[in-house]
């Protein structure tokens, strides 16, 4: 038919290029939650760090009882979460920019979406930070820690 089909999940990168391979597609994928590029087994751009999750896997860790890493697909930029913990102990303020995220930010007590969300996801949130995409994330991830968890800069 003509179209170019570009895989794209919150899968591994890896796993979606294999079904790009398998599909006979494009052979180019994008996993991770759009941490890593894949355009060969062994080709991979990471845009994001595994190291940073990691770290962030430890706050978590020693912060609420229970966390634990799931066994998945070996990932290059994230770690993923079992749900072995209490989500309202481990949920109090969701960070967001989509309608996907809407759900969580429902259970959530607080929620912060980034300025380039759609205005119906602002409606939704309790706060919306001024940064869009990567420098929106650090805002949000700020106003969370300087307000929710009370970590002076």
């Amino acid at each position: 038919m003509g179209l170019k089909v570009i895989y794209v999940t919150g899968r591994s990168s890896l796993e979606a290029f294999v079904l790009a391979v398998f599909g006979g597609t494009t052979q180019l994928s994008v996993g991770e939650n759009g941490g890593v590029i894949t355009t060969a087994p062994d080709n991979h751009l990471l845009l994001a760090s595994k190291e940073n999750c990691l770290e962030g896997y430890k706050v978590l860790n020693q912060n609420i009882e229970k966390v634990q890493m799931k066994p998945v697909f070996n990932r290059l930029t994230e770690v993923v979460l079992a749900r072995t913990f209490d989500l309202q102990e481990g949920i109090n303020v969701a960070i967001g920019d989509s309608e996907t995220d809407l759900p969580l930010f429902n259970i959530c007590g607080s929620s912060v979406t980034l300025n380039h969300a759609d205005d119906f996801v602002k409606a939704k949130a309790t706060h919306v930070v001024s940064g869009n995409a990567g420098k929106g994330l650090v805002d949000a991830v700020n106003l969370v820690m300087f307000n929710y968890l009370e970590i002076c800069p």
